[in-house]
């Protein structure tokens, strides 16, 4: 992969120790091959409104299931049924052990699942990994 490339992340979540873990994360990525902008919102009202007007900037939503105002599977329904936004790759991340939850999300066809444990570090170190595989895949098919 040749230059900086810009990828932009919305992150729904409403728990503030995952949001640090989370940012401190990106910001350790080596910034001469990846250029990640951070989009933060911790509800699903406010995402889908941030989406509305910013469909076209973000690569990928990284959803909680459990937030407030609209829950994460009404949130990735909203997404993956609104031909605007069909080139976000959601990548879900959960408390939810609970293989009937896993299941309802990939009916959605979302791009990855990933429990959330007390080690919000890893799990966040986690889901930034799936990101750059994703994208050095696609950058291989080009």
């Amino acid at each position: 992969m040749d230059g900086n490339l810009e990828i932009n992340v919305l992150l729904v979540e409403d728990s503030e120790d995952f949001i640090f873990y989370f940012q401190k994360n990106i910001e350790k990525i080596d910034i001469e091959k990846y250029n990640f902008q951070l989009q933060i919102k911790r509800d699903g009202y406010n995402a889908l409104k941030y989406l509305s007007d910013n469909f076209d900037r973000i690569d990928f939503a990284i959803i909680d299931l459990n937030i407030p105002e609209i829950d994460g599977l009404k949130l990735i329904s909203e997404i993956k049924t609104n031909e605007d936004y069909k080139t976000i790759k959601i990548i879900v991340v959960t408390a939810y052990d609970s293989e009937r939850r896993k299941r309802e999300a990939e009916s959605f066809g979302i791009d990855g699942y990933v429990l959330k444990n007390d080690d919000f570090n890893h799990v966040s170190q986690s889901i930034i990994k799936r990101i750059m595989e994703t994208l050095d895949v696609n950058n291989m098919e080009k």
